[in-house]
């Protein structure tokens, strides 16, 4: 090279920034490892197989009133789900059968249809959603427990959802078979509807109404 090239080329300036690699160079691959320039080394393979979730034996499935129930504490030895949404009636229950049937567990222990009756809708049509579900749910190796529709307070839920209430016990006391229909109507009612001891407002549960509830449903479960 003659002297005047080689002045050129000392000459030039240099840019100080730096220069983008290209994607080759950022990779380096193993037989059983990609290392990224920078970030470290992942080893495919050699991570260890996820364990395998233990699976939901006892599914709670309802409203408000179920949602609100302990039954993680009262069955500490069984792996419990609380699949309870506020507000829920049948129908919403239905869209969840998907996601309810993929745990696949032991037992389901259903309570709807309040909300259902508070927004006008019949008993038999009530009866025909949660006889649906029964037939979804309750497949071989899965159980349901269909447990009855609590009465509200006449003050807080009228006469006339109140009556409403009993037919549609009354129709799953007729469609649910004897062994896996618990029916809370005699503990629960009394002149003015939902015992006023075992609630909160008239609707909802206390303590001692969730021990009522408890109590009668211990003897279903056990083996």
């Amino acid at each position: 090279m003659s002297i005047s090239a080689l002045c050129r080329t000392s000459s030039r300036r240099v840019d100080p920034r730096p220069r983008p690699r290209p994607w080759g160079s950022l990779f380096r691959f193993g037989p059983r490892t990609l290392t990224l320039l920078g970030l470290g080394v992942f080893c495919f393979g050699c991570l260890a197989s996820p364990r395998r979730l233990a699976r939901t034996d006892l599914i709670f499935v309802g409203d408000s009133i179920t949602a609100a129930g302990p039954w993680g504490a009262a069955f500490p030895n069984r792996r419990v789900l609380n699949a309870g949404v506020p507000g829920y009636t049948t129908v919403d229950l239905l869209a969840q059968l998907p996601s309810l049937r993929r745990d696949q567990p032991h037992t389901y222990v259903l309570m709807a249809g309040i909300n259902d009756l508070l927004h006008g809708a019949r008993a038999e049509a009530v009866a025909q959603r949660l006889a649906l579900m029964r037939q979804q749910l309750a497949t071989p190796g899965q159980r349901l427990i269909q447990v009855s529709t609590l009465p509200c307070q006449i003050r807080r839920c009228g006469a006339a959802t109140l009556e409403q209430v009993e037919q549609l016990n009354r129709l799953l006391r007729r469609q649910t078979p004897a062994a896996d229909f618990l029916d809370l109507t005699p503990s629960f009612l009394d002149a003015q509807g939902l015992r006023p001891d075992l609630t909160t407002d008239g609707l909802h549960l206390n303590r001692a109404g969730y021990d009522q509830w408890l109590q009668q449903l211990r003897p279903l479960l056990e083996p």
